[in-house]
């Protein structure tokens, strides 16, 4: 008999496109409870803990409409291509929300992310040049295509953040619709930025040795079983501060233009709309 999760809810991503603003706004819903930790990436690089441990997230949950949780590792193909599957296996009528970015905006800034957070030690070109991950988790229709496969088109919401921002009680009170609350988002019309990106980096030394492992079945085993708190122990103790370099950025927007245009068309095509609010991707405004 296949245990199953008690989850009903997940913000599946994207990396760098306003998840953990989002997430707390659902937090504070009354009819929502989520995880109280942000991102348990259980159905992708944490799943060895079992269905136990990630029940265990829920124990103090009520009588709520929705339990859910937010995991941006859950469009993060094809590093993680098990999710779709072990969500369908371990829970029942599952709804998800894809929250999207400017695939450009996007990109730079998990390329800042990486560089802070992770081993990231290129320069911005080469390094979005060099690695893929940049470019397929801004890849969206490929991220939502096997959710639509398995779950249908009814059971997945998708914004943007960039409408997010500009209307935050318009676009919360469609999610309010589409989840069946029957209670608002408590929010005013200012969009509530919880998750900035550091205006100057703590780069780790020696970054280009953990760099040729990153992203590969060890990296991805590595983070399963070291635990957290010896992780972030060892990036402090390697760590260097760097001012952020922008001068590559212009030339990094031109490389990504055309590629994430193309990407974006499938997307318009799975979805039935059209993203003029991208103005950084269709060069209509440079605001980065």
């Amino acid at each position: 008999m296949i245990d199953k999760c008690q989850v009903n809810l997940f913000l599946i991503g994207a990396m760098k496109a306003g998840t953990t603003t989002l997430q707390g706004y659902l937090t504070r819903h009354p009819e929502i409870y989520m995880s109280p930790i942000k991102e348990p990436y259980f159905f992708s690089s944490k799943f060895d803990r079992g269905v136990k441990w990630y029940n265990s997230l829920f124990e103090e949950s009520r009588d709520v409409l929705y339990r859910g949780e937010a995991s941006t590792e859950y469009t993060k193909l094809p590093l993680f291509p098990e999710v779709v599957d072990r969500i369908s296996t371990h829970t029942k009528n599952a709804r998800f929300i894809y929250l999207l970015r400017d695939p450009v905006k996007r990109s730079i800034s998990q390329y800042w992310w990486e560089s802070h957070h992770s081993f990231e030690w290129q320069d911005m070109l080469q390094a979005i040049q060099n690695s893929p991950l940049y470019l397929d988790y801004s890849y969206y229709a490929m991220q939502l295509r096997p959710y639509i496969d398995r779950f249908g088109m009814n059971n997945i919401y998708v914004l943007t953040l960039e409408n997010l921002i500009a209307d935050t009680v318009q676009e919360l009170e469609k999610l309010r619709v589409w989840l069946n609350l029957t209670q608002p988002f408590e929010v005013s019309n200012k969009l509530e930025h919880r998750n900035p990106g550091p205006s100057d980096i703590n780069q780790v030394k020696c970054g280009w040795l953990f760099g040729l492992i990153r992203g590969t079945p060890l990296w991805n085993w590595a983070k399963a079983v070291i635990p957290t708190g010896v992780t972030r122990s060892v990036r402090a103790s390697l760590k260097r501060p760097v001012t952020k370099d922008n001068s590559q950025v212009e030339k990094t927007i031109e490389f990504l233009r055309p590629i994430q245009i193309t990407q974006t068309e499938e997307l318009k095509k799975i979805l039935g709309r059209d993203f003029p609010e991208w103005h950084t991707l269709y060069n209509t405004k440079q605001n980065l």
